[in-house]
């Protein structure tokens, strides 16, 4: 006998599959990248010096290249989703950093 789901199972299984897929959008987009200053900026949308400020606050993970900060795409995601920005429009602002700075540099 086969079972049918109720409509609201159904509808979050089909949450769940969106948000899966989502999800795979994003990491192959990003597949482990580290991003630059101009680049953690514009996903940021901020400044120079309030970038450098959640650095010192320990807030973004990051790595240096001899003296230059290189930060971590999932760590400027994950922040920006602790701002309570939705999932959806933080995973575009960082792969659209991340695409703008791949296309200017070709």
């Amino acid at each position: 006998m086969i079972q049918v789901p109720s409509y609201e199972e159904f509808a979050a299984l089909q949450k769940q599959v969106l948000e899966l897929q989502r999800e795979v959008r994003y990491l192959i987009g990003t597949g482990g990248k580290w991003m630059d200053r101009k680049q953690a900026m514009q996903a940021l949308n901020c400044s120079e010096s309030t970038l450098h400020r959640l650095m010192r606050l320990g807030k973004l993970s990051h790595r240096y290249e001899g003296k230059k900060p290189l930060f971590d795409a999932d760590g400027i995601r994950d922040y920006i989703q602790s701002t309570r920005v939705s999932s959806e429009f933080t995973d575009h602002r960082v792969l659209n950093a991340l695409h703008k700075s791949s296309v200017a540099n070709t």
